[in-house]
């Protein structure tokens, strides 16, 4: 009964200080790049089980990421659900279609005489993982518009560290796993990283639940339009956006899911190796993050800090590509730690800009569009330069022709990062001298 009452005056004072919102869109933050970056992990260890079909799992690995296209339907089915079922009632159906899209895989049987039978299911809960994020964040824009109004960049910042953590906390737990695990019972701890998962959403399931307060105005303003449309009111500055966002999403996708599998799949390191290595850049990249707070960058960002991050990566990436050329571990991580230093910088300094970028009446809307869809471009890009090569031209994916590949693809990113960055500053000090 003691702890009854203490769990309950800590929540009871967790809705004094009116922070209910902030907890739930930081553990959506964490679940969804926990997520994500769990997933590289299980596709490191499909490349063990199905050896004989490495380059199928790797096209599914980008593949998977075609899950967010799937959020405008969430968008619209959450849009349905308000007009024939009420909040509290579309809460639950959202939380337990979250908790079944983030724990279904570590139900699924991996055979190696059913490949194509696991990689469609792997798929399938992708899909479902798409449509139950994107009722979650429709559901959430809608309660953040009525209850805090003025918390918007607070919002976005929530989200922004909860990813950082997540990915943070989906390295750690593959760390664990892989060092205290052999190879035999690797058939069934895989599934815990994605257990795991199912576990924090039900958390915040029960968060939701718990923090729920009734009111039928916050009904009404999930009348309203989906957020792909109101994000496109500003289709002037969110095409140039949408690059920009993916030059940060190319690099945090390249570090920590690409290049271990690269690492494995093209040198041949064990997966204890990979492990190890990719802790080093994963605290940089948090500690960097949590230092700068994000919510302290309150000047104006210079777009000069952006282009010149960006333009590090340039070289950095060519001395990743030598050192992987010549499998160099000390140079690896040393390249690796430098550009996980420019990234835990460009994570919060890029959303920070675009934020700059858009009217108070549409931002969320903006930011959550561009969130959706900046790690998509870059897969499908670099998956067009390996089916080119694969096919088309014939070419033989040898390590340097896939280096180069991987160099290149995340180059034109960062190309069109810089000048979609010049192009919003020129019309930006056009717009100022009219």
């Amino acid at each position: 009964m003691v702890k009854h009452n203490l769990i309950y005056r800590y929540f009871a004072k967790i809705k004094e200080r009116r922070r209910q919102f902030a907890l739930i869109q930081m553990f959506g933050g964490i679940l969804e790049y926990y997520d994500l970056f769990s997933l590289g992990f299980l596709f490191l260890y499909l490349l063990q089980v199905y050896s004989g079909h490495k380059l199928l799992v790797h096209g599914l690995a980008m593949i998977t990421l075609t899950s967010y296209l799937f959020r405008p339907t969430g968008y619209k089915l959450c849009i349905w659900l308000t007009h024939h079922f009420t909040r509290k009632q579309i809460v639950h159906i959202n939380s337990i279609s979250m908790i079944v899209s983030l724990s279904s895989i570590a139900l699924i049987d991996i055979d190696e005489d059913h490949i194509y039978i696991t990689l469609m299911l792997i798929l399938l809960t992708r899909v479902i993982h798409g449509i139950a994020f994107g009722m979650k964040t429709q559901a959430n824009l809608a309660y953040i518009r009525y209850k805090y109004p003025n918390k918007k960049h607070f919002a976005i910042m929530n989200v922004i560290l909860g990813g950082q953590f997540g990915l943070s906390a989906a390295i750690i737990m593959n760390k664990l796993i892989i060092n205290h695990f052999s190879i035999e019972q690797m058939t069934w701890a895989w599934r815990i990283p994605f257990l795991a998962s199912g576990i924090v959403s039900i958390i915040l399931y029960y968060f939701r639940l718990v923090l729920y307060t009734p009111n039928s105005e916050i009904k009404d303003r999930l009348t309203y339009l989906p957020i792909n449309t109101i994000a496109m009111q500003n289709k002037a500055k969110i095409i140039p956006a949408l690059l920009i966002a993916s030059a940060r999403g190319t690099i945090t996708f390249t570090i920590f899911l690409v290049f271990p599998g690269t690492l494995y799949w093209r040198l041949g390191w064990s997966s204890s190796q990979i492990a190890n290595i990719m802790l080093i850049p994963t605290i940089i990249n948090t500690v960097i993050t949590w230092q700068l707070k994000y919510s302290r960058i309150k000047q104006q960002l210079r777009p000069g800090y952006l282009i010149s991050g960006l333009i590090c990566l340039f070289p950095l990436s060519q001395y990743l590509k030598y050192a992987m050329s010549i499998n160099n571990t000390t140079l690896i991580i040393v390249s690796i730690s430098i550009i996980a230093v420019i990234n835990g910088f460009l994570f919060i300094a890029i959303p920070r800009f675009l934020e700059q970028l858009f009217p108070e009446k549409t931002k969320l809307e903006s930011m959550v569009f561009i969130h959706n869809y900046e790690y998509f471009g870059f897969n499908l890009l670099r998956g067009s330069f390996l089916l080119l090569a694969a096919t088309v031209f014939n070419l033989p994916l040898s390590l340097p022709v896939y280096l180069d590949l991987l160099i290149y693809s995340m180059w034109a990113f960062l190309f069109m990062a810089i000048v979609a960055i010049y192009s919003l500053q020129k019309r930006t000090l056009g717009h100022a001298a009219d």
